[in-house]
């Protein structure tokens, strides 16, 4: 006589709380990485360094504004409630992706100029190098949303 297989009391709390991570982890870590573009934007509101002319003169507006464009997409991308229907979902989520795309590429721009720019500026395009990396990692977490098919 074959046993019925129940689960476990605890497996009902553990999928609630992988179900509140897909949920809310996108919209977390848009946050963050919001916050970090903005006060990056604030930082070069004055002026920026000199190691940073080149990738000043490749944009077509200021980089303080770049920085604030991809602060904006990633906030909006994370304010939208997932409660939402499905259509809001995506858009979202491709706010996420837009944002972050937008930081990571400003990024490699650094890491670029610093490196170029001679001296001790490898340990500053190190650093830069490494948020790339971050960028990337959290990237494919960002760009997700549960129930939501990538078309």
């Amino acid at each position: 006589m074959p046993t019925q297989h129940r689960p476990p009391a605890w497996s009902r709390p553990l999928e609630r709380l992988r179900q509140f991570v897909a949920h809310t982890a996108p919209r977390w870590l848009a946050l963050t990485w919001a916050v970090w573009s903005a006060l990056t934007a604030l930082a070069y509101v004055d002026a920026a360094p000199q190691q940073l002319e080149a990738p000043a003169s490749i944009l077509p507006l200021p980089l303080w504004a770049a920085w604030a464009i991809a602060a904006l997409l990633l906030i909006l991308g994370a304010v939208i409630p997932p409660q939402m229907p499905p259509r809001h979902h995506q858009i979202a989520r491709w706010f996420r992706i837009l944002g972050m795309s937008i930081v990571t590429a400003l990024l490699v721009l650094w890491v670029e100029a610093f490196l170029g720019a001679g001296g001790r500026g490898w340990v500053s395009a190190k650093n830069y190098a490494l948020m790339v990396c971050f960028g990337l990692a959290t990237a494919f977490t960002m760009g997700r949303e549960e129930g939501a098919r990538v078309q």
